[in-house]
């Protein structure tokens, strides 16, 4: 169920978006957006942001495989979830 839903986003034609709270301060969305950082297109070919609660954004690129999203931020850093922390904030999306 899970791989279908990350699956589901990724190949769906309108934009899609699913979402995790972080924490009371940080939303993580991934969406079916292309990644538009030629350096990670390969690994990480669609578009993720953490939007924090005083409107910063931060930019990345995530893949989902292995019931996994693996985010990498533009900053360098790297972050990995269980997919289904996105999938049960939007039990719409699959």
């Amino acid at each position: 169920m899970l791989v279908i839903g990350i699956s589901f986003l990724a190949i769906s034609k309108e934009v899609k978006k699913l979402h995790y709270n972080y924490n009371d301060k940080v939303t993580i969305w991934i969406s079916n957006e292309d990644c538009t950082y030629p350096q990670f297109i390969k690994e990480f070919p669609w578009k993720a942001e953490a939007i924090r609660s005083d409107g910063d954004i931060m930019i990345g690129c995530f893949n989902g495989e292995n019931n996994t999203v693996t985010i990498q931020w533009v900053g360098g850093d790297k972050s990995r979830f269980p997919a289904d922390y996105f999938l049960l904030n939007n039990p719409g999306a699959v």
